[in-house]
C-alpha cells in the first residue's frame, strides 16, 4: 500500500526471502528496497524512487459491526475487493488489531483494509484456517510511526507476534484459536487465567462468557457477559479478546492460523 513520499507499506513476512522486489502498476515498475522494518508487529515500510501517490488514511476511530473492504491479490493473481464488517477490535501494543469477517486467502498479505469512504485502515495479515470471522488486519496506526521508530533490519526480533508459539502469543490471539477451534473448557480456563491477569479488561469477560454459554453453563455465561458490558462502558468502548492465536506458515498447522502472503522471489 502506498503511504506517498515514495513509500509503501507491505507485511515483513511477504518480503523476508526475497531475493528482490518490484512495484508493478498500468504496465510500469519501479524497484523497490526495504527501508525500515518492525518484524514483531509484521510490518516493513519499501521505498520504491520515482512512484507517486498514496492512499488516504482514515482519522476515525474504528467501531464493531462497521462495514468494511479487504483489497489484494488473493494467490497472487487478480485483483479482488471483499466486503465484511469488524468483529472485534484487540488492543495491543498501543493500537488496535482488527478482526474481520471480509475473507482474503494467501498472497492477499499486505492488501489493504478500507473503510466505506475508501480510507485505509489497516494492512491484511493472517486469518484462521477455518475462516468465517477469523480474519485479521495490523493497524495502520503501526506503519505510520515505523519511520519514526527506525527499526531497520537486525531489529532482534525473529518471528512477528502472531506468528510465535501459542504460549509467548498475547491472549486474544490464544483466545481466538481456541474459540475458532470450539475448544470451549479451554477458553474458559484461559478465559480465568486472563481475567486474573487483567480483571479490567471487558474482553477476558467476553471471552469467559462465550466459553461457559457453549459448556451450558447459563447462569455463569451471564453473568460473565454482564461484567464485560458495565467494564466496556467504563472503558469507553470494548477492548479485543486477550488471547494466543497460533499461526502456522503454509503446508505446516500446529495451531490453526494461516499466513495468507508470500514472498516474491
Amino acid at each position: 500500500m502506498l503511504l506517498g513520499g515514495e513509500r509503501l507499506v507491505t507485511n515483513c513476512h511477504v518480503t523476508a526471502t526475497a531475493q528482490s522486489s518490484q512495484v508493478i502498476h498500468n504496465g510500469r515498475s519501479w524497484r523497490a528496497e526495504v527501508a525500515a522494518q518492525d518484524t514483531k508487529h509484521d510490518l516493513c515500510t519499501l521505498r520504491a524512487a520515482g512512484i507517486a501517490g498514496n492512499a488516504p488514511v482514515a482519522a476515525t476511530s474504528l467501531t464493531v459491526g462497521q462495514k468494511v473492504f479487504a483489497a489484494g491479490f488473493p494467490g497472487g493473481n487478480q485483483f479482488a475487493v471483499t466486503a465484511g464488517r469488524i468483529v472485534a477490535l484487540h488492543d495491543y501494543d498501543g493500537a488496535e488489531v482488527i478482526q474481520v469477517s471480509s475473507p482474503f486467502d494467501y498472497g492477499a498479505s499486505g492488501g489493504g483494509l478500507f473503510d466505506e469512504d475508501g480510507q485505509l485502515i489497516g494492512i491484511l495479515t493472517f486469518k484462521a484456517r477455518v475462516g468465517g470471522e477469523f480474519h485479521f488486519a495490523l493497524p495502520i496506526t503501526w506503519a505510520k510511526n515505523l519511520d519514526r521508530l527506525e527499526i531497520k533490519r537486525g531489529s532482534g526480533e525473529t518471528l512477528p507476534f502472531w506468528q510465535r508459539s501459542y504460549e509467548m502469543q498475547p491472549y486474544f490471539l490464544r483466545a481466538v484459536s481456541l474459540e475458532a477451534g470450539q475448544k470451549w473448557g479451554a477458553l474458559a480456563a484461559l478465559g480465568e487465567q486472563w481475567i486474573k491477569d487483567s480483571p479490567m479488561n471487558p474482553m477476558a469477560w467476553t471471552a469467559l462468557g462465550t466459553a461457559f454459554r457453549h459448556l451450558q453453563r447459563s447462569d455463569e455465561a451471564r453473568s460473565a457477559t454482564r461484567h464485560a458490558r458495565s467494564l466496556t462502558h467504563v472503558n469507553t468502548k470494548v477492548t479485543g479478546i486477550g488471547h494466543s492465536v497460533p499461526i502456522a506458515l503454509p503446508g505446516f498447522d500446529p495451531t490453526g492460523i494461516d499466513m495468507p502472503g508470500h514472498a516474491t522471489k
